[in-house]
């Protein structure tokens, strides 16, 4: 099968006007999670193929299983209640193995349940999403080993806490960013795809997001909408490829919740995902 990203040859062709995307390579089935036993687990999550991990030092409740043939991630996150300014961060992952070998991945997310809550004294806005997101090359070689330069992409269905959009309706979204600072506290360049919503606990359609590294081009697409990100979009050259022991590779639920003085206040998110497939690299 042809990599989703791709479409099929001249009408994919047609679309991007670009020959150098019809020529990448096939994604390579990763994980359907459909194992009954793994060394006699049931419904485990492979370690050989995942590595756990959560991020922020306000998450609770966190869980990573295996129910129903799909991973299922939840957690939730609180903000500080010292302050009205900012947002708390919190993060639950399964980190591809083989991240170093990656430039590229699809799956297909759910948000089976969430809440949120809004602080009225921050301008800030909590938000809830599940994605895919990798660090895929450095585009400032003098900073290598640190964030500064570090090009991310990610793919993702996300909502925020003032959206206007109905009950359990979600944006799908693409970005792709350069990072500026060595914790990568702002942007030195990004750009951020929209695809519109979805009633994100009924999703069916594959998220994809590739980096074809001959041509330092990301393509990002969600179903059969295919969209390109590249110099003419303001995609930085590379000045190197992300050193091995620095690679890596997530699919993730996050939390970005308000600090808020009457609070604290939390953000849930419950997700899962299925029919994983990477894009390894040539």
């Amino acid at each position: 099968m042809k990599i989703k990203l791709m479409l099929i040859g001249c009408a994919f062709l047609m679309f991007n006007g670009s020959v150098a995307l019809a020529e990448l390579d096939l994604l390579t089935p990763y994980d359907d999670f459909n194992t009954k036993k793994f060394n006699g687990c049931k419904y485990c999550i492979n370690p050989e193929k995942w590595m756990g991990s959560q991020r922020g030092d306000y998450v609770t409740d966190l869980q990573r299983v295996i129910k129903a043939k799909r991973a299922r991630l939840s957690h939730r996150s609180w903000g500080r209640s010292d302050s009205d300014v900012g947002r708390e961060q919190g993060r639950n992952r399964m980190v591809f193995r083989d991240s170093a070998n990656m430039s590229g991945a699809c799956f297909v997310p759910r948000v089976k349940k969430y809440d949120m809550q809004d602080c009225a004294t921050n301008d800030g806005s909590s938000q809830v999403r599940i994605r895919y997101m990798g660090k895929f090359f450095d585009a400032d070689i003098a900073d290598l080993g640190q964030d500064d330069g570090m090009v991310y992409a990610a793919v993702e269905v996300r909502r925020y806490v003032d959206s206007a959009e109905k009950k359990a309706m979600f944006d799908v979204v693409g970005w792709v960013t350069e990072c500026e600072g060595v914790d990568c506290a702002t942007d030195a360049w990004n750009t951020v795809l929209n695809f519109g919503t979805v009633k994100a606990s009924l999703n069916k359609k594959e998220l994809c997001l590739a980096y074809d590294r001959d041509n330092n081009e990301f393509m990002l697409s969600y179903g059969s909408d295919v969209r390109t990100v590249s110099a003419v979009d303001g995609l930085p050259g590379r000045a190197d490829f992300v050193p091995s022991d620095q690679a890596w590779q997530v699919i993730e639920t996050r939390t970005d919740v308000e600090n808020c003085t009457s609070g604290p206040i939390s953000a849930f998110i419950d997700a899962d995902f299925d029919k994983v497939k990477i894009r390894e690299i040539p």
